[in-house]
């Protein structure tokens, strides 16, 4: 900036040098006009060359002085404008994360079967049972199983149909179950579609007066094709009694 300070400086005071140089011609002039003659200094187009280089000059001075400092100034780095502007802040940084929304896998919640009245009874008949409605509070979609043996090698049973039902994703079954009085004996079986009525596999249990979550594995049923299950039933085979029963479920 001083180089070109002084450059346009010095185009200044040559020009104002020049313009100094015809002062004597001015003062012939003004002679001149007073009817005050002087000796002439400089010839008419001296001073006409001495003027406009004068004034040329000097007006090149201030535009070049003006000039660079204008250019200078604008390029001058100033503390308004920080490196650290550019810089990501916390802000961006928690809105990127947040845009990630992360895949979830719902497991399906286990869906109950309809619990109907079919039944199943001896050919004598040497056993009944009614299947009823019941109704409690906390518990969804319960049956009422009476049931009363009434001679030697009687037996019924109560049906939930579960037409074809594939198992093989499953590992148990399970229902809740509590009975009148407790201690009521009854067998669970399951039946596949080619196993003949009556000789399906059973597991023996016993109920409690209170509610309870009964879980049996589904490899409790031997030589049974879960791929094609043809019903789940309790069966009674002694005594009479009531229980009952809400909640059947193949669990994984």
């Amino acid at each position: 900036m001083s180089i070109s300070f002084s450059t346009g400086a010095g185009l200044i005071i040559v020009g104002t040098i020049l313009l100094l140089l015809i002062v004597p011609g001015v003062i012939e002039l003004i002679g001149a006009f007073l009817n005050r003659p002087s000796p002439s200094v400089w010839r008419l187009s001296t001073k006409l060359a001495f003027a406009v280089s004068g004034v040329a000059l000097i007006i090149i001075g201030l535009t070049i002085t003006f000039k660079i400092e204008i250019s200078e100034t604008s390029v001058t780095p100033t503390s308004t404008i920080p490196i650290s502007t550019f810089t990501p802040t916390s802000t961006v940084i928690v809105i990127l994360e947040s845009t990630i929304t992360p895949t979830l896998v719902l497991t399906p919640t286990p869906t109950a079967w309809p619990l109907g009245y079919q039944t199943s009874t001896d050919p004598k008949p040497l056993c009944t049972i009614t299947v009823n409605d019941f109704q409690e509070s906390g518990i969804q979609d319960a049956k009422r199983l009476q049931f009363n043996i009434m001679g030697q090698d009687g037996y019924c049973g109560w049906i939930v149909p579960l037409n074809d039902y594939n198992a093989t994703s499953k590992t148990s079954v399970t229902f809740w179950i509590r009975g009148e009085k407790g201690g009521e004996q009854y067998e669970v079986g399951l039946k596949d579609i080619k196993t003949l009525p009556g000789h399906e596999p059973k597991v023996s249990k016993t109920a409690s007066p209170d509610w309870t979550q009964v879980f049996i594995p589904l490899n409790s049923f031997e030589n049974q094709d879960l791929a094609s299950l043809e019903n789940f039933s309790l069966n009674f085979e002694d005594g009479s009694g009531t229980i009952y029963v809400s909640q059947l479920i193949f669990t994984p």
